[in-house]
C-alpha cells in the first residue's frame, strides 16, 4: 500500500493570484461541511457522487526502528470507486485527535490497486512517538482527489524542487540513458518505509501532470487505546 499524500502547493500560481487580488476585498471563508460521525467500521457512503468505504483504523503497538526515533504507527484505510480509469489519490488530508493535529507520513496504495468490487484502497500513515499516540475523538478531513493524467519526461529540477518543498525525502533523476522507467523518473533516495514504485508515484504527482477534484469530506470517530 502507498501515500497519499499529498503535493498541492503551486507557488507561482499563488504568487500571481495574490498580486492580482491584492486590491480586491477579501473573499468570505467557506464554512467546512459538517463532520460525518462514524460509529462502526467499515461503513460505505456516497459523497460528491463518489462511492467510498471508510474501512477503519489501526494502531500498531510494535515499535519501529527504521533509522528514526522509536515510534508506533497509526494507519487509516479509505477505499473508493474511482471516477475514471486513471490512477486516483486522496490529498489535502488533515487529522486532529482531541484538538491535537498530526502530520501524515504518507499515503500508501495497495500493490493490487483495486478490489473485486472495483474499489481502490489507500492507507494514510502516521508515525507516532510515545508522547503523541492519539487516543480519543478524531477529526479527519480530505480536501482533494487527484489523478495522474499524463506521464512525460519533465524537468527533473522542477520536480525535485516540488519534492523538496513538500519534504518528501525523495531524490530522483531523469537520466535518459537509464531505460525501463515509463515515467522517466529514477529514484536515488527515498524514505525507508516507501518502495521505489511508491516514490515514483509521488514524483509523478510532484511533476504536476495531474487532475484534481476538490472535496470537502470531514469525518469524526473515536480512536480507542490499542
Amino acid at each position: 500500500m502507498k501515500t497519499s499524500s499529498p503535493l498541492q502547493i503551486i507557488l507561482c500560481l499563488i504568487m500571481v493570484l495574490s498580486a492580482s487580488c491584492a486590491s480586491q476585498p477579501p473573499t468570505p471563508t467557506e464554512t467546512p461541511s459538517p463532520a460525518i460521525e462514524i460509529t462502526s467500521f467499515p461503513i460505505k457512503l456516497e459523497l460528491d457522487g463518489i462511492n467510498i468505504e471508510f474501512s477503519g483504523y489501526k494502531i500498531d503497538d510494535q515499535k519501529l526502528t527504521m533509522g528514526m526515533p522509536t515510534a508506533a504507527m497509526l494507519t487509516i484505510v479509505i477505499c473508493f470507486d474511482p471516477p475514471t480509469d486513471q490512477t486516483w489519490f486522496l490529498g489535502d488530508i488533515s487529522l486532529k485527535v482531541e484538538n491535537q493535529e498530526f502530520e501524515d507520513s504518507g499515503i500508501s496504495r495497495s500493490p493490487t490497486t483495486s478490489r473485486a468490487d472495483g474499489f481502490e484502497c489507500e492507507t494514510i500513515i502516521y508515525y507516532l512517538d510515545d508522547s503523541s499516540t492519539p487516543i480519543g475523538k478524531a477529526e479527519l478531513s480530505i480536501g482533494r482527489l487527484e489523478a495522474i493524467i499524463d506521464i512525460e519526461e519533465e524537468s527533473c529540477d522542477n520536480t525535485q524542487k516540488n519534492l523538496d518543498e513538500e519534504k518528501t525525502g525523495i531524490v530522483i533523476t531523469c537520466d535518459p540513458s537509464i531505460v525501463g522507467h515509463d515515467s522517466g523518473f529514477v529514484v536515488l533516495e527515498k524514505p525507508s518505509s516507501m518502495t521505489d514504485e511508491e516514490a515514483v508515484l509521488v514524483a509523478m504527482i510532484a511533476s504536476r501532470y495531474s487532475e484534481a477534484i476538490p472535496l470537502d469530506w470531514n469525518f469524526s470517530f473515536f480512536i480507542e487505546k490499542p
